[in-house]
């Protein structure tokens, strides 16, 4: 079983937040993208959320392996 210090325990809080704003976001882009479907730049945006999300998915990912 793992075990989490405070430390730990505010990173993932502080993670959780910015993957919530990061959501919200993406429901945004395509709400926007439903109205100017010929917009390359909230297309674009949207992608970039996108990344910004699979980064942090993928240092979860990471920081999980090295605990086990």
């Amino acid at each position: 079983m793992l075990t989490l210090g405070l430390s730990q325990i505010s990173a993932l809080q502080e993670i959780n937040k910015k993957l919530q704003e990061y959501n919200a976001s993406l429901q945004a882009y395509t709400t926007a993208i439903d109205a100017y479907k010929s917009s390359p730049v909230i297309y674009a945006n949207r992608a970039a959320v996108y990344l910004k999300v699979l980064f942090i998915y993928t240092l979860i990912s990471h920081c999980i392996q090295n605990l086990e």
